[in-house]
């Protein structure tokens, strides 16, 4: 019984037929990662910046935490005018998607100016 409860009492609840008692509503993001924004980062020429490379960081699990975990706005733009000394272009295009209760929020296209002095 309890068993059979665990399986389909879930299932149950996410297809929107009904509510089990002891099951509560699902929520996509509801506790784990709901502060953490998906980020997406391009020159002007439409190629990925890398974002872990100037850190020596293989992925994400070896780059700190202030380039991993992107929770602003704000916080992705710093991170967009810290990289382009890193890029050797004149903007960093930036697309960031961060979570809602029902799924992902609207996503927010924007450009950085990068300053670049002359002479590098």
């Amino acid at each position: 019984m309890l068993l059979g409860l665990m399986v389909t009492g879930p299932a149950w609840s996410a297809t929107g037929r009904g509510r089990l008692a002891i099951s509560p509503p699902w929520q996509m993001f509801s506790a784990v990662g709901r502060s953490h924004c998906r980020l997406e980062l391009t020159d002007s020429a439409g190629q990925p910046v890398d974002r872990y490379g100037p850190y020596d960081a293989v992925g994400w699990w070896d780059a700190p935490e202030e380039v991993t975990w992107i929770s602003t706005p704000e916080h992705a733009r710093a991170l967009a005018h810290s990289l382009c000394p890193s890029t050797e272009t004149s903007t960093v295009e930036l697309t960031l998607q961060c979570p809602a209760p029902s799924g992902w929020g609207p996503a927010m296209h924007e450009s950085v100016t990068c300053s670049i002095s002359p002479g590098g």
